[in-house]
């Protein structure tokens, strides 16, 4: 599964939209669409502010 294909799955399992993930992370919500797309790939820094979002563990 692909980073842009988890993120959705995440996202969706949560009832978040887009522009709530964005917002909460710390992107535009362009940015986020990329990600999402698999036209882009986070950050460390932005990784580790989905993971809080998730509340997940980075390694």
């Amino acid at each position: 599964m692909k980073i842009g294909e988890k993120l959705k799955t995440l996202r969706t399992s949560k009832g978040y939209t887009p522009d709530i993930v964005s917002e909460k992370i710390g992107v535009s919500k362009t940015t986020y669409g990329r990600y999402e797309r698999n036209e882009s790939t986070p950050d460390i820094n932005i990784l580790e502010n989905i993971a809080n979002l998730y509340e997940l563990e980075m390694f």
